[in-house]
């Protein structure tokens, strides 16, 4: 399992030709990613090495159900018109060929109002598949780019995922637990990911630019 990227992201906006610094942004895609990170879980837990070992493996098994979905949800997004937003989100666990055709009648229901080339839909999706498996360049950063809510609801559909802990089966739980140990862990809290290290450290040495 790849560790995700430990810099912190600059947020950046255009204006005319310049580009400027407003801040920064979280590098994984939704709070659920942090709330499922096996370094977080572990230290807010405070997990065994057997207990977090078991988890990785059950979070491994989530990322290769994902992987076609995860490929699907991309390829909407990347071929819906840019000022209409749609509904990305996919069945879990679906075979590809099943997903092929849930694109495919997605692109169909949406020309109704909006105009999807299904063709460039599929290519699009095809495109993507081998990038989000196991191997490919995307899924080797899942717990990084794979949506977290599509994550949280496969691993609760994985056996085993209660016998590691029962607060894996409710997301309510695992924000219960996860906020009981940060408040625990005090300000070292900001050294379980180095991201939010990183993070930490650009704004305390962020000072407002001269005139």
């Amino acid at each position: 399992m790849v560790t995700p990227p430990a810099g912190v992201m600059v947020w950046r906006t255009k204006m005319g030709s310049v580009e400027h610094d407003i801040g920064w942004i979280w590098r994984r895609k939704e709070i659920e990613n942090y709330l499922l990170d096996v370094e977080v879980l572990s230290a807010a837990l405070r997990w065994s090495a057997d207990k977090r070992a078991r988890y990785e493996a059950v979070l491994q098994a989530a990322f290769e159900r994902l992987s076609g979905c995860t490929a699907g949800r991309m390829a909407l997004t990347i071929c819906a018109p840019r000022k209409r937003r749609l509904e990305t989100s996919l069945p879990l666990g679906l075979e590809e060929a099943n997903l092929r055709g849930q694109l495919l009648e997605r692109a169909s229901n949406y020309n109704d109002e909006a105009t999807i080339d299904s063709v460039r839909l599929g290519e699009t999706f095809d495109r993507l598949l081998p990038r989000c498996k196991p191997g490919g360049d995307l899924f080797q950063r899942a717990a990084e780019r794979f949506a977290g809510k599509d994550l949280l609801a496969s691993l609760q559909q994985l056996p085993g995922i209660s016998s590691i802990d029962k607060r894996l089966k409710s997301r309510a739980s695992i924000e219960d637990a996860v906020i009981e140990g940060m408040d625990r862990a005090g300000p070292a809290v900001i050294d379980w990911l180095p991201e939010w290290r990183s993070l930490h450290d650009a704004v305390a040495a962020w000072s407002p630019p001269t005139a």
